[in-house]
């Protein structure tokens, strides 16, 4: 087995100039945080997320699920699913089929222009919420348009060290609308520490998590992270 930092430098070597693709930014976070385990340094890559550049073109699979084995299904593309190599290759199977059919180049992709579909608010906003008797409930919000996951929707379940509206709030700043419940349009669903006075009778989990673990189950590509998780994908030290 090679020592890290020989592997590293074969990465360097092996991506060179080139524009990184993954399914969801899964691959990214998990390199990053190999490295910082290793005290290797952080390429400054350039990444794309196909599964956003299919959620962002193709509003079909919000019902059918935006999971990988279910687009490529779809669009008529087999292969083995999770297998590495087989991943990656159905990965840049759906990031070539979107940018084919906008007539454009990877690079076009990674412009501003053409990454944001629609027109969203300038700010942040936060909607109101009825409730009274729950201080700490999280407020729906739209995310910042300059965020990095602006496009992606985020629910919180449980109490979390910084506050609950605390995270919410770092979210939207980070591009993340904000939900109240989870659903299959909900990318990620951070768990926090559930109090069990809270929960249902004989349940051990959250009814947003065991909500999420069984749309999951039907292939829908929601991620479930802790608020450790979460910190380290908006850069954020816990």
């Amino acid at each position: 087995m090679l020592p890290p930092y020989d592997v590293f430098v074969k990465l360097i070597q092996f991506v060179g100039n080139h524009v990184v693709a993954s399914y969801t930014n899964f691959d990214e976070r998990a390199l990053h945080q190999c490295l910082a385990n290793n005290d290797l340094p952080i390429p400054h890559w350039r990444w794309v997320d196909a599964s956003l550049m299919v959620r962002q073109t193709c509003s079909k699979f919000s019902n059918e699920g935006f999971n990988l084995s279910n687009v490529c299904a779809t669009w008529g593309y087999k292969f083995h699913h999770h297998r590495a190599l087989e991943d990656a290759k159905a990965c840049g199977f759906i990031a070539n089929t979107v940018l084919r059919e906008k007539s454009q180049s990877i690079h076009d992709w990674l412009d501003d222009e053409y990454i944001t579909p629609i027109t969203p608010p300038k700010t942040t906003q936060i909607y109101k919420n009825s409730s009274k008797n729950y201080p700490e409930s999280i407020q729906p919000r739209q995310g910042q348009v300059c965020g990095r996951f602006f496009g992606q929707c985020i629910c919180f379940t449980g109490s979390f060290n910084i506050g609950r509206n605390e995270m919410a709030h770092l979210a939207s700043l980070h591009g993340f609308e904000v939900k109240a419940g989870v659903s299959k349009k909900v990318h990620y669903l951070v768990v926090g520490i559930n109090d069990p006075k809270l929960l249902s009778h004989g349940e051990t989990k959250s009814a947003k998590q065991r909500k999420a673990e069984e749309l999951i189950e039907k292939g829908y590509g929601i991620q479930i992270a802790t608020e450790d998780e979460f910190m380290k994908m908006v850069g954020t030290p816990a």
